[in-house]
């Protein structure tokens, strides 16, 4: 009895597989995947950012480069959960995206999840002090040390 238990068993885990895989081929789609593409615009040493210098990099004068929100809008983001660092310096949204500069990088909220950017990787410095976002979506993001 104990031998034909473990025959039975040998042949479903062999034959089972076959009989569910066989013809039901699946596939997934693959839909747009946002990358992150970073371009750093580095500023002579000793020199501060200032507004003329943002404009010139982004060749857009229609740009308006923002470091300071509402207490009321900066309690209500940094209730939000799952950002990833609380000390906001500043914000910008367009569209369903919200960017928002802290002392400690960048994070970026597509409405269902946030992506973090800190470090060197993405940006001259961590103290975004100031974000724009042009009409086709790009986000500046000004340090002190530059704008990425």
């Amino acid at each position: 009895m104990k031998k034909i238990f473990v025959l039975a068993v040998f042949l479903a885990v062999l034959f089972l597989p076959a009989r569910y895989s066989s013809g039901q081929e699946t596939s997934i789609a693959v839909g747009p995947f946002p990358q992150k593409v970073v371009v750093k615009y580095l500023f002579p040493a000793g020199t501060a950012t200032t507004e003329a210098q943002l404009i010139a990099i982004t060749k857009s004068s229609a740009l308006k480069f923002s470091s300071g929100i509402g207490e009321q809008e900066k309690e209500q983001i940094e209730s939000m959960p799952g950002l990833p660092y609380r000390n906001m310096i500043c914000a910008a949204k367009s569209g369903n995206i919200l960017w928002v500069g802290t002392s400690m990088g960048a994070a970026r909220y597509d409405g269902k999840e946030w992506q973090y950017l800190e470090g060197p990787e993405y940006l001259l410095d961590d103290r975004v002090i100031s974000i724009a976002i042009s009409d086709d979506g790009t986000a500046w993001l000004a340090t002190a040390k530059g704008v990425t």
